[in-house]
């Protein structure tokens, strides 16, 4: 029973990090949209928006 449990947290532990990571991934994610929206927004031309992000 104890190395069932053990394993048991030895995997949540695991996952955990995991779960960070895909939270920081999609917080850049939004940050950067509403970066490219606003400036899109602002100019109301494609083309400045693609040459200041590229």
């Amino acid at each position: 029973m104890k190395k069932i449990l053990n394993y048991f947290l030895i995997g949540v532990l695991a996952f955990i990090p995991i779960v960070v990571i895909l939270q920081i991934v999609w917080f850049v994610k939004d940050r950067l949209t509403d970066l490219f929206t606003s400036v899109y927004g602002y100019s109301d031309n494609l083309m400045i928006t693609l040459s200041l992000f590229f």
